[in-house]
C-alpha cells in the first residue's frame, strides 16, 4: 500500500545516502593518505657503477701470434708495450635530476717498504684533466673513457729508482678514475653527492705481472628520504581531502537523522493505517483516482469500525486512497448517490492524544475555562 511505498522510499533514500557516503569517504581516505602519509616522505633511489676492461699490447716478438692479449692473464713484463684501459661508467636515479659531474684519471707510482706496510716513494701524474659534465632533467648518464698506459715508462722509472738505492721491495702503478657528481631535484632539499674512485693496480719491476682491480670498481647505491615539500599536487590533494571529508560528514548526518526517525518508530497515524489495511485487506480496494464529493450525499463516519459495519450491511467494498502521504487517508463506500466517508487524519489523532494526556479536556476547552 501507499504507506509501505513511503517506507520503501525512505529505505531507498537511506541506501543512496549510504552509497554516496561510502564513495565520498573512500575518496577522502585515499587523498588523506596521499596528502599526509604516502607522500609525507619523498624518496629517490640512485645507483652508480663502473666497469674496467683492458687489453695488453705487446712489443714485437717471435713468440706470440698476436700483438694484443685479453685481460685476465699473466703477462711477461718485458714484452708489454702498452696497456689499453677502458672505463665504462653509469649513473642512474629513480627521479629526474639536474646532474653535474666531473671525472679525471690519475696515475700513482709507489715503492713500498720491505714489509709492504709503508710507502717509501710515491709519484702522481695526471693522465686526464678533469672533464666536466652538466645535464638537466635526466634519469641516467654514462660515459666511456679510453686511456693508454705506457708501461715501459713507469716500469723503467721504478727499476732505476730501486737500483739506485739498492731496493728489492714491491712497487706498483695505480690508475685511478675519480668521479665527483651531484644530482639535485626540486622535491628535495638535499642533493645526491658522490665522490667515487675506480682503481686498477699494475705491478712494476716484476718478471711477470697480474693486473688486479681494487674494490671491484665503483659500486654505490642508496636512497635519499626526506619530508615532502608542499607543491601544487599536494595542495590539490589536500583540497580534495577537505572537500570530500566535509561532504561525507554532511551525508552521514542525514543518514543518522533517518536512522533516528526509524528508531523512534512510526507515528500513530502510520500504525493505525497499517493495522486497518492489514486487518481488512480482503474488503478494501486501493483506488488511484480522486473522487468528486459534490456528486454524492456525503455521510461522515466517526470511525473505521462503523464504516466496516456499513460495508457488512450493504455489501459494497470499502475504497481507499491516501490523499496526503503520511498524514491523511480517505476510506469510503459508495451506494447509489450516497457516500459513507471515514477520514483518517494525523491531526485528529494528535488532538485525541492531547485530550487523553490532559484527562479528557481538550486544548480549546482549557482556554475557555
Amino acid at each position: 500500500m501507499l504507506s509501505k511505498m513511503a517506507n520503501n522510499s525512505t529505505i531507498k533514500k537511506l541506501i543512496i545516502l549510504l552509497v554516496v557516503f561510502a564513495l565520498l569517504f573512500g575518496v577522502s581516505t585515499k587523498y588523506f593518505f596521499k596528502t599526509f602519509i604516502n607522500d609525507s616522505d619523498e624518496t629517490i633511489k640512485y645507483k652508480e657503477n663502473s666497469i674496467i676492461t683492458y687489453i695488453v699490447k705487446l712489443k714485437e716478438n717471435d713468440y706470440y701470434e698476436t700483438n694484443r692479449l685479453p685481460q685476465g692473464m699473466n703477462y711477461i713484463a718485458n714484452l708489454i708495450d702498452e696497456i689499453e684501459l677502458t672505463y665504462d661508467y653509469m649513473f642512474s636515479t629513480s627521479e629526474l635530476v639536474k646532474y653535474d659531474m666531473s671525472y679525471s684519471i690519475e696515475a700513482i707510482t709507489r715503492v713500498y717498504s720491505e714489509d709492504k706496510k709503508n710507502i717509501l716513494y710515491e709519484k702522481k701524474e695526471t693522465l686526464l684533466e678533469p672533464v666536466k659534465v652538466s645535464r638537466n632533467e635526466i634519469a641516467d648518464y654514462n660515459f666511456k673513457q679510453d686511456i693508454n698506459i705506457d708501461y715501459n715508462h713507469y716500469n723503467d722509472f721504478v727499476k732505476g729508482f730501486k737500483s739506485l738505492y739498492g731496493l728489492s721491495s714491491d712497487s706498483d702503478l695505480s690508475i685511478i678514475l675519480r668521479v665527483e657528481s651531484i644530482g639535485s631535484n626540486d622535491k628535495f632539499q638535499n642533493p645526491i653527492e658522490l665522490d667515487s674512485e675506480s682503481i686498477i693496480k699494475i705491478p712494476l719491476s716484476e718478471r711477470t705481472i697480474n693486473i688486479s682491480f681494487d674494490n671491484d670498481n665503483i659500486s654505490n647505491d642508496g636512497i635519499i628520504t626526506e619530508k615532502r615539500l608542499f607543491n601544487k599536487d599536494s595542495i590539490f590533494s589536500l583540497i580534495i581531502f577537505i572537500v570530500t571529508f566535509i561532504c561525507s560528514i554532511v551525508v552521514i548526518v542525514f543518514v543518522f537523522k533517518i536512522f533516528l526517525s526509524i528508531l523512534k518508530g512510526r507515528s500513530k497515524y502510520d500504525i493505525m493505517l497499517s493495522r486497518i489495511l492489514k486487518e481488512n485487506d480482503s474488503i478494501i480496494a486501493n483506488v488511484q483516482n480522486s473522487v468528486n464529493l459534490s456528486n454524492y450525499q456525503v455521510i461522515n463516519i466517526s470511525s473505521f469500525e462503523e464504516l466496516r459495519d456499513v460495508h457488512d450491511n450493504i455489501g459494497s467494498p470499502i475504497l481507499f486512497s491516501e490523499t496526503i502521504v503520511g498524514k491523511v487517508s480517505l476510506f469510503y463506500i459508495i451506494n447509489d448517490n450516497i457516500m459513507y466517508k471515514y477520514l483518517l487524519n494525523i491531526d485528529d489523532l494528535e488532538k485525541k492524544e492531547i485530550v487523553k494526556t490532559n484527562g479528557g479536556v481538550n486544548e480549546e476547552e482549557k482556554n475557555n475555562q
